[in-house]
């Protein structure tokens, strides 16, 4: 009866511990670009992936899998940003940069941040538009485009 319960004791034991050769909490490693000297003439901007994926890394960050986002966006001043594809010609004025990149839609709400841009990326003031309504982001050393202030619907 000892042999038994040895015998299935040992059983029960080398059973557990074989699956912890698995990744847990379906976390994964992704890496991304922390310096916007990595994109050489290129400024950290639009990524319509919910991941980064650089050719080039210069720090590795654990990320959890996107959360679905109701749409692309930026968050500044208290407002939240829609992403257009217009681009915008007249730029005004820096106004800041993103800060931090959203990760989860289960975020704390923070100005600066971004599901779309990287950390880094420009924002800036549009000639003859009132940064309540819109604003721009630098796409490339050339190029902007706009973000238009959403508006709850009531």
């Amino acid at each position: 009866m000892k042999q038994l319960l040895v015998i299935l004791s040992i059983l029960l034991l080398s059973a557990c511990s074989s699956g912890n050769n698995t990744i847990s909490n379906s976390k994964f490693k992704a890496e991304i670009m922390s310096a916007p000297s990595l994109y050489k003439n290129n400024i950290p901007s639009f990524n319509p992936d919910p991941i980064p994926v650089p050719e080039q890394s210069s720090e590795v960050i654990e990320v959890k899998r996107f959360a679905d986002f109701p749409y692309l966006l930026v968050r500044w001043n208290n407002q939240v940003y829609r992403v257009t594809e217009d681009e915008v010609v007249e730029i005004d004025s820096e106004i800041g940069e993103i800060i931090t990149r959203l990760t989860s839609e289960n975020y704390e709400e923070s100005d600066n941040s971004s599901n779309a841009f990287n950390s880094g990326t420009k924002l800036w003031s549009i000639e003859g538009i009132d940064t309540t309504e819109a604003i721009a982001v630098q796409r490339t050393e050339d190029v902007y485009i706009k973000l238009v202030a959403d508006v709850p619907s009531e």
